[in-house]
Parts: structure tokens; sequence; C-alpha cells
């Protein structure tokens, strides 16, 4: 160890001499919190915890004594093979990762190792980096893989392959990281290119943020998008900035349980202990207990054709009407079921459905009212949102699952029994969206329900909510805004692609093909797809990658149609057949 002292610093040379693994260094990290130092060397991986030296080869981890200056080993679990090691990352976990020209090692407890046989795009690697979403990104000059093993899919791990093909503008990739808005940008020897290597956005711990804790959400008639915070008042998002708006600015209170928008633009906040604010762009104006509101803790607001504002109500004081400075209210004794209410929303015929917290759904027709509960077939009287599909069918979402409501024939259908279910929406494709507390969200296609967690992989990539407690769901265009008690997850899914408009009903129709058999999955080779066209002029079976890229056109000219997987990497695929229009959609995984 040689010390030179400057005018100004202090250098302190080490070579091997003083316990380095070897003289090329290749990459350095620091490993804060124990305060150690890693180095990539032609010699193996080397740590220096500021009083020792340590490096690892076949023999397992050695330390190095100054006084013999020779290598001991200390631990001959800790075995890695390869000595020449490129770069070095730690992820989130503080999980050390290491590029080699034989795989990549990880190291948290033991050396664990990954090759192309797990679905490396080449085995020399010569960059990692990690992001906030533990992704690992291995880049080599074969192309790039991301790598996220927090999440699961059919069992394993998911790694997905980008080249020149996906399109990168040279397959040698250099260097990369991630934006603030989780696109991944890429330097290679033929330029720069940004990666939106989903259609997810997650905003998290943003300045304006303060508190994570997303309750409720509207979009107003400029589309602007407003949420409610617990804590932190109401925010206000453009596309592009953030506001907030809180007690100093007139808000009533800073915990916002519910929001809607008048026919005229005005906001409306429902705040859990001093009643509701109505904002008009520039003040408030704010009603309460003394003033005639049935509760200070608004659950839920709606507004009717007529421009006059609903409010449910909790701690057992029922509805209240507000029209221009008059407010009635109703309870038990009007007919209302129970006078907990939790959600509200109006129906094609102007009728009010109420969803009360121990009584079931009360409707009322503006002069009488009608119940309805477990007797009937509700699946729990604690109602927490309602929801009216294109078909007119009511979702009725419960602290212990959810029902689907046909009044006509007063039927009951009753799904995800035991999920504590706190939001239900339907998107323009007639999908219902329902947000659980504590088990992610749940996605009803009409025939099967899709899971969503804090760990998952959507259709396309591998990504994460940021909490499984799901406030509230906002939908807008295709876009979809789920408040969590940790943060802001937006996913863009592709709106209406699988839907059409017929002009003459002014409806979205489904056109869902079902009879189709697809195997194998996992396909290695070749995929056999077994459906029948409708339309045999106008059938078509397409692959598409992980960016929507198409890979794999075909005719659907018989029973079986056989797609050649060969040439494709490893990695999830889209596979979609539009048989006139009519669509289907499957998720294929190449081995």
């Amino acid at each position: 160890r040689l010390k030179i002292n400057s005018a100004q610093h202090t250098w302190w040379n080490y070579n091997t001499s003083d316990g380095l693994a070897n003289d090329t260094v290749n990459a350095i990290v620091h490993e804060v919190v124990a305060n150690i130092k890693w180095f990539a060397t032609n010699g193996g991986l080397c740590k220096f915890d500021g009083t020792d030296w340590f490096k690892y080869n076949n023999l397992g981890m050695l330390k190095f004594n100054t006084d013999s200056s020779k290598w001991f080993v200390e631990d001959s679990s800790l075995v890695i093979n390869d000595t020449v090691i490129k770069s070095i990352n730690i992820d989130i976990k503080n999980k050390k990762w290491l590029a080699t020209d034989n795989g990549v090692y990880s190291l948290d407890t033991v050396f664990v190792h990954y090759t192309t046989s797990n679905g490396l795009i080449s085995n020399s690697i010569n960059r990692i980096v990690s992001d906030g979403l533990n992704n690992k990104i291995f880049m080599s000059s074969l192309g790039v893989t991301i790598f996220n093993e927090d999440s699961i899919l059919y069992g394993d791990s998911i790694w997905q392959n980008l080249t020149t093909s996906n399109g990168l503008p040279s397959n040698n990739t250099i260097c990369s990281t991630t934006d603030n808005n989780g696109v991944r940008w890429f330097g290679t020897d033929n330029g720069l290119v940004a990666y939106d290597s989903t259609s997810w956005v997650n905003y998290k711990n943003l300045p304006i943020l303060k508190n994570n804790n997303i309750w409720s959400s509207a979009i107003d008639k400029q589309d602007v998008k407003w949420f409610g915070t617990y804590g932190n008042g109401v925010l206000k998002y453009d596309g592009t900035n953030w506001s907030n708006y809180n007690t100093n600015n007139g808000l009533a209170d800073s915990i916002v349980l519910s929001i809607t928008v008048d026919n005229s633009n005005n906001k409306w906040f429902g705040t859990y202990q001093n009643g509701l604010s109505k904002f008009n762009g520039s003040s408030f104006t704010n009603y309460n207990q003394f003033g005639g509101l049935a509760s200070n803790t608004v659950f839920a607001i709606k507004v009717d054709n007529s421009g006059n504002v609903w409010a449910g109500t909790g701690f057992g004081n029922g509805v209240s009407l507000i029209r221009g400075s008059n407010i009635t209210n109703y309870n038990y004794q009007s007919g209302l079921a129970f006078n907990d209410v939790h959600a509200i929303i109006i129906d094609s015929k102007g009728n009010k459905w109420f969803g009360t917290y121990g009584g079931g759904v009360s409707k009322y027709n503006g002069s009488s009212w009608t119940t309805y509960d477990e007797n009937d077939g509700l699946v729990n009287n604690y109602v927490q949102a309602l929801a009216i599909d294109t078909t007119g069918k009511m979702w009725i979402a419960t602290r212990n699952g959810i029902s689907a409501f046909t009044e006509s024939d007063t039927t009951f259908t009753n799904y995800l029994i035991g999920d504590n279910i706190w939001e239900v929406k339907v998107d323009e494709n007639n999908i219902i969206w329902a947000g659980t507390w504590g088990a992610g969200i749940k996605k009803f296609d009409g025939n099967n329900w899709h899971s969503f967690r804090k760990k998952w992989s959507d259709t396309l990539n591998t990504l994460a909510l940021f909490d499984d407690r799901i406030n509230t769901i906002l939908i807008d265009n295709g876009v979809k805004y789920f408040g969590t008690w940790s943060g802001l997850t937006i996913l863009n899914d592709g709106g209406k692609k699988n839907y059409i408009v017929k002009p003459e009903e002014s409806q979205l129709v489904e056109n869902v093909i079902t009879n189709v058999n697809i195997y194998p999955i996992p396909v290695n080779n070749e995929l056999t797809v077994e459906y029948s066209s409708i339309n045999p002029d106008n059938c078509v079976v397409e692959v598409y990658d992980v960016l929507g890229k198409q890979v794999s056109s075909e005719l659907v000219l018989s029973s079986k149609t056989l797609l050649n997987f060969d040439n494709l990497e490893r990695g999830i695929y889209m596979l979609r057949i539009t048989d006139g229009d009519s669509k289907f959609l499957q998720k294929i995984v190449k081995n």
C-alpha cells in the first residue's frame, strides 16, 4: 500500500501485495450499510471491509494475511469457478450480481450461476445494472436480457431478451439507465435508444405525494385527474404537472375519502371528519353537519342528471341530497336499508342505488325504496363499491366477495368469495376491475378472473403493483389508475384494441372467440393452434413480442394451424386470432 500526500489530497494505492485479487480492476461498487467495497477484477471477486481483504475463487472465500502476504480459506462453500469478473452490481435487496464470460453469478448467502440455459441472451455479459423494481439488466454484444427473479410465471422466473429485432440500434449494448418514468435508456455502438418496456408507469415518492396513500379518484371535464389522499389533501394531475390542495387552500379536511365532478366541472370532495368540499377551480365551499349535512364523514358522492349532489355518509346518518342551498337527508326511517352508506351509483333510468355497510343495497326511484340483501342472494351485506357494466348488470363489491346482479330477474352470481373487495370499476371494453384489500387487483374478462399482485406478470412484461391494498380505481380512455396504500400505479393496456364500435348502436360490442385449443404451452419449437374459422377469407393468427412487434402471421386455412417458434428468443409472446370482428388473445411462453 502506497500513501501519497499532496497539498490538497491523500492518495492510497492498493495492489496484489496489499490484498487486491488482481491488479486489473474492471468495476467497483460500494455496499453502503456495511461500508464494504466490492471489486470486479481479472483475478476474481474481491472485497475490502476497511481492515481486511477477501477474494472468491474455486477454493471458496479466502482472507488475505498481511503478515505473511498469503491467502487462507475462510469459507469453502462460497465457490465461484470464474475468475475474470467484468462487472458487478448490488440490487435493492443487497444481492450481488457478477458478469463473466461464462454467464452471470448472484451472491446472497451462496453463489447461483445463470447461463443461456436459464434464459440469458449470451454467456458473455459485459455489464449489469438494476432498477427500482429490482429488474436486472444484463448487457452483451448479442443484446440485452432483462431479468426479474421476484415475479413468477408458470413456476419460473421471467427472462426477456432484446435485440435489434426488437428495436435496439445495435446488439452491442454498452450502458443503460432507467429514468424516473420507468423508461430504460440503452447506449450502443450504433446510437442511443429509449425503451418503454411496458405499458405500466408507476408514480411513488414524488415530492408532491408526501403520503403515498391514495384513497379516492375522479376525472373532470378537462380530463384532469384528481386523487384524494389519506392525510395530504387532494392531488391534481393534468398529464404533465402535479398540484396539491390541502386545508391551507380551503379544503375541509386533509383526508379525502371520495371525489366526484358535477356538470359545471365543480369538484366535490368527501372528507373523513369535516364534511363535504366543493371546488370551483379557484375557491372552496364547505358543507358540514352544522349546515344540515347528514354526517361529517362522506364515503361516497354522485351527481344525478339534474345536477343534484348525493352524499353517502358514515356512522349511522344516511344520505344527503344537496339541491342548491337546500339539503334533504334520507335514513333508515325513510326506507334506506342501513344508515352507513359507502357507495352510490345512478343507473340509466335515473334510479339511485346505495351500497350500505351492513344492510345490503337500496334502490330509490324518487318515491319508493327497494332493498336487496343476503336473503335475496347478495354475497354479503357489507357493500363497499358499486358499478354497472355495458349490459346493465350491477357489480356489488363487498367485504366478502363480489356479486353480479341482474335486476330484471333478481338473480345474483357471486364471485371471489372470501376476498375483501374495496373497489370495482368497468372499463370501456366491459372488463371488470376489482380492487381488493390485501389481494391486489382482480380482472374479469367475462369468463375468467385474473389476479395481479405486488409480484406478478402482465401480458407483456414483469412488473408489480406498489401495494396489494387497493383503495380506488380510475379508468380513462383505456388507462387504469390504481390508488394503493403505498402509491399510484398506472396501467395502459391498449384501450379498445379487442373491441369494435357499431355506429348505429353507439356502443361497444365485445366479440370474443372461445373455441380455441393451443398447445404445447410452454412451446419449444412448434405451436399448434386448433380453431375453425367462421370467416375463412378474413381470419389470421399473429404473434407479437414483448415490444408489440409482430414476429409471425399466418392465415387460418384449416382447423389446425402450425406456428414455428424455433427461431424466436426465449420469453413471453402474445398470440392473437382475428376472425372478422371477433378476436382471441393468449399469452405464450417460449422455452
